[in-house]
């Protein structure tokens, strides 16, 4: 079963907010959209994704947009 969760960041880093959330939830895994964005756009914009993936203890899935 999927369940999914939409809160506000309260200021903080967006993937501070979502590992907290993923802790307390507790989740078994983390899926999260992407731009899917590469080389210096990802350097740019991807950094809430890639922060989440290097720091979850769970696995996470991004799925990028079309």
């Amino acid at each position: 079963m999927a369940e999914t969760v939409l809160c506000d960041s309260q200021g903080r880093p967006v993937e501070e907010r979502i590992l907290e959330l993923a802790r307390a939830w507790p989740a078994d895994l983390i899926v999260m959209g992407t731009h899917g964005r590469r080389g210096v756009g990802r350097a740019l914009l991807g950094r809430c994704a890639e922060g989440v993936i290097r720091q979850s203890n769970v696995p996470v899935l991004l799925a990028r947009a079309a």
